[in-house]
């Protein structure tokens, strides 16, 4: 069989799950390929799609503005099936045998898939979450207008034109009775055929599947020490995704890490230092808040990197409120290690209490505490993991279960290709509404342009003056430069003189004290001098010779008044 797999993506959640389809159904033996918009991986079965419709800016422009940016604080993303490949895809359609839907938006809208159906090509549709068959959400968080009508959409912050009801209303009207819907897990099943869309549908129940030789258990110990833990530790494992949307439930991990810590064994536990949280995908500092070890790992896409962490932790905790069947939990206990979870949605397909895991009430974070404990302390909880893996999960059971309905399907269609009736890239009642977005989003762009314009003109004038000022600023900078110059000269000049006088102080300080060793000399000698002459004064001979020496003074004057 030629079977076609659609998907916007080969990564993510719903991109794992179709990629790993897509290659059970080759390893079976059938002619399987994935076509998605965005292709990151090298697989040789995936192609990227390439239609000049898929390039539609202005409808990616509507999408993200009333869908993709206009949801609620904690809402589940909110998308549309458009842009979406054209009519020139149509030819690759007709090679196939079976078309096989997975999630889809941006790029098979309804109006393609009614060309698809009017090939008479049998269209089994892979569901991944509710968006299907609701309005515009992926995940209801309760609503169920999906039942009747999408009127006044709770997780939009504002639906003005009411898209997301009409939406589901085209889906109702227009969508093919004859699609096969597929759910991995027993509650999107029920779901959907409650639903509006599909309650008229045949729903199957398939679920996903995993390679069981790379997601296989790891000795302990060995993966333990594999990420630099010690083997005594104690591991339990979450996978953080996208912790801002309340349906991942991450408030509810760090209210029951509270819990946690008040169980004695947790206690000893952590005295010991024998107790992490161990996280892989979005870091978060909220995690700083459980008081608890933790390591992160960031994102992880090497599978064989992803079954050692599962390996080593001693058990897997999934918090969502509302969730499919996680790849995670599967990708889990095909490792051995056993998952807590909340009794919601895919999960309890999956987690067998006392076997595979143990399920708690809705947001009983008590409970979801007290079972992870239980979890670790279980023994004989990873050898069942693995069993109900093999028993369940893996590529042969599911490509058999495919094949048994692809082969189904193609017994059942006609032999003759239907005519290819002239369809509509847009439905009318749609349209209408995407042209008076289109329109309403040109005038608020229009505006923003105008303004951005003018912030334009007035920042290019405030720039124009601060080139000015900068000119300024750079003359006087030059001239305050050459002063500086001048200044170091002078300070220059200022430390020879400093120098010279330094010196000169130098000598006078050396004069000066050779002056003062004379002074002090010459007054020695004056001493001396008195002293000799006070013993002369005082001698017999002084007295004797006095009237000679008053004689001599006489002469002297007379001879000097004489000569005068």
């Amino acid at each position: 069989m030629n079977i076609g797999h659609f998907n916007t993506h080969d990564l993510g959640g719903a991109g794992k799950a179709a990629t790993r389809l897509n290659e059970a159904l080759n390893k079976s033996g059938e002619n399987s390929k994935l076509f998605v918009k965005f292709k990151e991986t090298d697989n040789e079965t995936i192609i990227k799609v390439n239609s000049k419709e898929l390039n539609n800016i202005l409808i990616e422009d509507i999408a993200r503005h009333y869908f993709h940016t206009n949801i609620k604080a904690g809402a589940t993303l909110s998308s549309v099936m458009y842009p979406s490949i054209g009519s020139d895809y149509l030819e690759n359609i007709k090679k196939l045998d079976i078309v096989n839907l997975h999630w889809i938006p941006g790029l098979i809208s309804l109006e393609f898939i009614v060309k698809i159906h009017k090939l008479n090509k049998p269209i089994v549709w892979t569901l991944h979450d509710q968006n299907p068959f609701t309005g515009v959400c992926h995940y209801t968080d309760g609503c169920v207008k999906y039942k009747e009508n999408c009127l006044n959409c709770p997780q939009l912050i504002k639906d003005e034109f009411n898209i997301a009801s009409k939406i589901l209303e085209l889906k109702v009207n227009n969508m093919p009775k004859n699609i096969v819907v597929v759910t991995p897990s027993k509650w999107l099943a029920e779901i959907a055929k409650e639903s509006k869309v599909f309650k008229n549908n045949r729903v199957e129940v398939i679920p996903n599947s995993l390679d069981t030789d790379v997601f296989r258990p790891i000795e302990k110990s060995i993966a333990k020490r594999e990420l630099g833990i010690e083997s005594d530790v104690k591991i339990i494992l979450f996978g953080a995704g996208e912790l801002t949307e309340k349906r991942k439930g991450f408030k509810y991990l760090l209210d029951a890490t509270e819990y946690l810590k008040q169980d004695i064994y947790i206690q000893k536990l952590l005295k010991d230092n024998r107790l992490i949280i161990l996280t892989f995908g979005r870091n978060n500092k909220a995690l700083d808040d459980m008081n608890i070890p933790y390591k992160e790992l960031d994102y992880v896409q090497d599978e064989e990197k992803l079954a050692n962490i599962y390996s080593a932790a001693d058990v897997m905790v999934i918090p969502s409120l509302q969730d499919n069947l996680p790849n995670t939990m599967l990708e889990s206990i095909a490792c051995g290690t056993p998952v807590v979870g909340f009794d919601v949605g895919g999960l309890k397909d999956c987690i067998i209490a006392g076997e595979t895991g143990y399920l708690c009430k809705l947001k009983d974070t008590k409970e979801l505490a007290l079972n992870t404990v239980k979890a670790i302390k279980n023994v004989n909880l990873p050898k069942k993991c693995r069993e109900l893996c093999l028993k369940k999960y893996t590529f042969q059971v599911q490509a058999n279960a495919y094949k048994n309905l692809y082969s189904e399907l193609l017994k059942e269609k006609n032999e003759v290709y239907m005519s290819e009736a002239e369809s509509l890239d847009f439905f009318p009642e749609l349209a209408q509404d995407m042209i008076l977005y289109a329109s309403k989003l040109y005038n608020i762009q229009r505006d923003e342009l105008i303004n951005a314009n003018r912030l334009y003109l007035n920042a290019k004038n405030y720039y124009t003056k601060l080139d000015k000022n900068i000119i300024v600023l750079s003359n006087r900078n030059e001239e305050i430069k050459k002063q500086l110059i001048e200044t170091n000269n002078k300070n220059e000049e200022l430390n020879c003189i400093n120098e010279e006088l330094k010196n000169t102080n130098a000598g006078i300080r050396l004069e000066l004290n050779e002056s003062l060793r004379i002074k002090e000399k010459l007054e020695d000698d004056i001493v001396r001098f008195n002293s000799e002459m006070s013993k002369i004064y005082s001698s017999m001979s002084w007295k004797i010779t006095k009237p000679l020496r008053i004689t001599k003074s006489i002469l002297k004057n007379m001879i000097n008044k004489i000569k005068i």
